[in-house]
């Protein structure tokens, strides 16, 4: 399961379901990220776009009732967990900005042809 930050109502109740869905000996992989940017080597401006991104996401999650700080409380392992899943792994995965944006201009997210602003 991927990209579901922001969709879901009840996390505990999906990582049941998928859960009940596997036959025994079966695994899932969870990979969600965190809408919250931050720096290893530098302090992102609180004032900057992607120090705002963050906190608009989050703000506009709690209004509807969906959390976008699925990675950040940790909800994938709990939901796991309380599922009766075993063996967990997890990773933490950094991206570098610009790696990110190559990424995503290889896999067509993103189009080389736009005009820059």
């Amino acid at each position: 399961m991927r990209g579901l930050v922001g969709s879901i109502d009840d996390w505990p109740a999906l990582f049941q379901q998928a859960y009940n869905c596997l036959k025994p000996g079966g695994w899932l992989e969870s990979y969600e990220v965190s809408p919250i940017w931050e720096s290893d080597d530098s302090e992102i401006p609180k004032d900057s776009a992607l120090a705002q991104w963050g906190k608009i996401f989050v703000e506009g999650g709690k209004k509807f009732g969906r959390t976008f700080t699925v990675v950040g409380d940790k909800l994938q392992r709990k939901g796991m967990e309380e599922s009766g899943f075993k063996g967990l792994n997890e990773f933490d995965i950094k991206v570098h900005a610009v790696a990110a944006s190559f990424i995503l201009l290889r896999k067509g997210y993103v189009r080389s042809d736009m005009p820059a602003k």
